[in-house]
């Protein structure tokens, strides 16, 4: 399976700093990473990953703990690769546990550095193979399926407004606007037992899994979305006119987008 990636970050028109973090990286070479230019390059038989976190924090450090988490969920999957590719542990099995150490990781931090409590991210990674991509997601970033011109949400928001959605006393109109959107009910960090939504999706050819954090969905409705990735064959140009299109409408939030179009 051959695919072409991309992934790009703002910082937005209000936030002082970029508290996203995200990373792209080919499980099978130490060295690949992102390819500036998008090129099309083979999944390979580890996979590729892809991460989006979304920091956040009473105290400021929400740039630390995304990058924390980012980092150490990346580490953890490098260590299983050999394992996967060997066929002792699964897709899914590889990213819960890095989850979990992700969120290990942040809890540590602050043991260090007291001053660094009530910081926590969300999470929300793929890893692509030739089987297919499987998801882990906490929080209330995003993972999209494009498909025919339309576009459908993988991932469950861990949030107040993510649940009145569900049930149907909010439409997500209606939920950008909610004065409790930035109410999380899952996150990294937290000190609590995470339950990670798990999501396996079979890409076809000219499919789109796009990972995003909210500070684009809360700037751009669904369907402005999926014209973009209809216009834009190309991911380096779909990210850079989604991120560029929240930007121009005021970006309240960072705003980070990863695509991953399948090409054969």
């Amino acid at each position: 399976m051959k695919i072409e990636i991309f992934g790009r970050t703002e910082q937005g028109c209000v936030r002082e700093s970029n508290e996203d973090a995200f990373a792209v990286l080919h499980l099978d070479s130490p060295t690949r990473k992102l390819d500036p230019d998008g090129r099309p390059v083979a999944a390979g038989r580890a996979g590729t990953l892809v991460v989006v976190c979304d920091g956040m924090g009473v105290t400021g450090h929400g740039d630390q703990a995304s990058k924390i988490a980012c980092a150490q969920f990346v580490a953890r999957v490098r260590t299983e690769t050999p394992r996967l590719i060997a066929g002792r542990v699964s897709r899914e099995e590889v990213l819960r546990v890095a989850v979990d150490e992700a969120d290990k990781a942040i809890s540590n931090a602050v043991e260090r550095s007291p001053q660094l409590r009530g910081m926590g991210t969300t999470l929300t990674a793929a890893l692509v193979g030739a089987d297919g991509v499987h998801l882990m997601h906490v929080g209330d970033s995003r993972a999209y399926h494009f498909l025919d011109g339309r576009l459908k949400q993988l991932t469950e928001d861990h949030s107040v407004t993510g649940q009145l959605v569900a049930a149907g006393r909010l439409t997500p109109e209606q939920a950008r606007e909610y004065p409790h959107r930035d109410q999380l009910l899952q996150a990294l960090g937290r000190g609590v037992e995470i339950e990670a939504q798990a999501v396996r999706l079979e890409l076809g050819r000219g499919e789109c899994l796009m990972v995003c954090s909210d500070g684009l969905t809360r700037m751009m409705p669904e369907e402005e979305i999926a014209g973009v990735l209809d216009t834009y064959t190309s991911s380096v140009r779909a990210c850079r006119s989604l991120t560029e299109g929240a930007c121009a409408r005021g970006a309240r939030d960072n705003v980070t987008v990863c695509i991953v179009r399948r090409i054969e």
